[in-house]
């Protein structure tokens, strides 16, 4: 997300300059983000029911955490979206904090 953020600061220059408060930009930041690792997160969570099914049971009682139960997966959306939440913060600050006239003389 920080490269992301970065390579769309002259975007975040060019909307501060229409009128979109810090609060704005941070906000688009941080939803795409989440989006992000919530499709991360669905994306794991459905290949990780047909990896199960490779190994044998008797795998699972070496390594419990191989369950799925809806316990697992639940904590491991909420584990995807906080690092989804932890990723953005720093470039959802950064971005709102830019000024426009030194932003956009780093794009052009």
């Amino acid at each position: 997300m920080a490269m992301n953020a970065r390579e769309r600061l002259g975007e975040y220059a060019a909307l501060k300059t229409m009128g979109f408060k810090p609060r704005h930009l941070a906000g688009l930041i941080l939803g795409e983000s989440l989006i992000l690792s919530l499709v991360g997160g669905l994306l794991g969570l459905a290949l990780s029911f047909p990896a199960v099914k490779i190994f044998p049971p008797e795998v699972t009682q070496y390594f419990p955490g191989l369950n799925v139960t809806r316990t697992t997966a639940m904590l491991g959306l909420a584990v995807s979206l906080a690092v989804g939440v932890l990723a953005g913060l720093i470039p959802a600050w950064q971005a709102a904090r830019v000024q426009i006239a030194a932003a956009l003389r780093k794009v052009g």
